[in-house]
């Protein structure tokens, strides 16, 4: 019992600092929230980027415009841009790309036109009549020797419908003469930017712009695209080159980004990467201006910390009347005890000699009348009840001060051990044993202590048959102490508070109460059912 009010306590307390904690959270949460949706005091942060370039000179220039300058060449930063179902036209004998490439057998040499939707053979070649789209026409070079136009590179598409780029094909499936680190050199600005890293592991390339732009995603150098005044990456901060606006939108200064993380670490904002969830002062691209943290935490701290305290100073006083409540109920319980203490004491010596008087007259019972014999009897049977009384009081205040020592011993048979505790019971129960004996550890005095309890409480408040049933479950003993009464109680916990007894109980009500803490200090459970009422205890082999 004592072990689920203390249980319950902590759950109470721990719901009430859960509380806390919930209403904190909020209070920080709406104050942040406010913190962006309510910045009357906000401030452009452009002068904080004109400081950082004047303190900070930049990596490189990149100017966008004169690298991916030919039309349509922006389909190479972003292969969404620029699609167009472009078609061959026209034959025009022209020169190849590189005359390396010609060999025996080639039957033609083409050019095209993007404007026109196909290209068109000559009359007599063996392609003649048929108009060849620019993935084809590749594919005849690559197969069938026909020779490339001078301008194949340069003429959009620059990607195919797999998504590479027609640079990285030649390099990748062409001649030799397409494989050298000259010719990738001088042609970087048709690769993919994510065909970047690879072809400069693979030959070694050192160019400082195109070195920087591989290492963009997507979604950067869409941003990029977009002419946004602010790009960041995870190494580099991109910021519009103003001076060349009017010439060149696209014109980057490119910095290390780590340097501008250390300018802010002491500023008033900090630039974080944008997502859709985040809660902006400003938004420059795919960057997301915020306060930085010693600046959120001062106007929490401003405006949400007399909220906090109030909910504080709430808690507290909540807290504050339930530990009044509990040290006034812990005093209660405290006379309480103190006054049966000192009734168990104060009866026990008179109890004892009214036992030697009873047991004196009881010796000289044949000398009395029929009366007298049975009023001596009445008699010896109220101070007996009375005598139960006091070792009831006695229990339940040894229990009550964590006084319970259980001495364990090996019982050799639960079958005889049963048998012998009917029999000494001198009461009318019946028992039910296991069909193969057992060897049990247990404590043999608060396990017949128990179990007089239960016996007891089955003839005084249930009927007859009472019946103690043993079964095996697992490696654990049953033992069931079963009656055909009704309860009026619904649940264990219910009949097991202290001091509560049914109408017609003449007892204290504390035999359950008491058996309900022995077994929970004993680790020992027990269990409550109806119909038939049976209380049933386990006891491990």
């Amino acid at each position: 019992m004592k072990t689920y009010w203390i249980k319950k306590h902590i759950v109470i307390i721990s719901l009430l600092l859960t509380a806390l904690c919930i209403l904190g959270y909020l209070a920080a949460t709406v104050s942040e929230q406010s913190l962006f949706l309510f910045h009357s005091s906000f401030e452009s942060v452009e002068p904080t980027l004109k400081s950082f370039q004047r303190k900070y000179k930049p990596k490189i220039e990149l100017n966008f415009s004169e690298l991916y300058g030919s039309s349509g060449q922006f389909q190479i930063l972003h292969p969404l841009l620029d699609m167009r179902n472009l078609k061959f036209q026209k034959l025009t004998p022209t020169c190849n790309l590189d005359t390396s490439t010609q060999s025996n057998g080639v039957v033609g040499i083409y050019q095209f036109d993007r404007e026109e939707a196909g290209f068109q053979t000559p009359s007599g070649d063996i392609f003649s009549g048929r108009k060849l789209t620019k993935f084809q026409l590749f594919n005849h070079f690559i197969y069938e020797g026909v020779l490339l136009p001078n301008n194949f590179l340069t003429t959009p598409p620059f990607i195919d419908d797999w998504g590479n780029s027609y640079a990285y094909l030649l390099e990748r499936d062409g001649p030799p003469s397409f494989k050298t680190k000259t010719w990738v050199e001088q042609h970087l600005s048709f690769f993919k930017v994510s065909e970047l890293s690879e072809l400069f592991s693979k030959y070694q390339i050192e160019d400082s712009q195109y070195s920087v732009i591989s290492k963009f995603n997507d979604l950067e150098i869409e941003e990029i695209i977009r002419a946004a005044p602010l790009v960041m990456s995870k190494d580099f901060l991109l910021l519009k080159n103003q001076s060349h606006l009017g010439f060149s939108p696209l014109s980057y200064w490119v910095y290390d980004i780590r340097e501008l993380q250390a300018e802010l670490k002491e500023g008033k904002y900090e630039l974080t990467s944008f997502t859709d969830d985040s809660l902006c002062l400003q938004k420059m691209g795919n960057g997301c201006w915020t306060y930085n943290s010693k600046h959120t935490m001062a106007y929490l701290y401003r405006y949400s910390l007399v909220i906090l305290l109030l909910f504080v100073l709430i808690i507290f006083t909540i807290l504050c009347f339930y530990f009044n409540q509990l040290y006034k109920k812990n005093k209660a319980q405290q006379k309480n005890r103190l006054a049966l203490q000192v009734l168990s004491h104060e009866f026990r010596t008179p109890v004892s000699s009214m036992l030697l008087m009873l047991e004196q007259l009881t010796r000289n019972q044949a000398h009395f009348s029929i009366a007298d014999q049975d009023l001596i009897t009445r008699t010896s049977t109220e101070v007996f009840r009375l005598q139960r009384i006091i070792e009831i009081s006695k229990t339940y205040l040894q229990t009550e001060s964590h006084r319970v020592r259980f001495k364990y011993i090996d019982i050799p048979s639960i079958n005889n051990w049963i048998c012998d505790f009917v029999l000494e019971s001198n009461q009318d129960v019946q028992f039910q044993l296991l069909p193969v004996d057992q060897i049990v550890t247990t404590d043999p005095f608060w396990l017949k202590f128990v179990l007089s309890n239960l016996v007891e409480n089955a003839f005084n408040h249930g009927k007859p048959p009472v019946i103690i049933r043993l079964c095996k479950e697992k490696n654990q003993i049953k033992i069931c102490v079963e009656d055909h009464g009704q309860c009026e109680f619904n649940s264990l916990s219910e009949m097991t508070s202290a001091f509560t007894k049914s109408g017609q109980s003449k007892g204290m009500g504390l035999g359950l109460n008491i058996t309900k803490f022995i077994l929970d200090d004993w680790g020992t459970e027990i269990q409550f059912s109806q119909k038939p009422t049976a209380f049933t205890l386990f006891l491990n082999e």
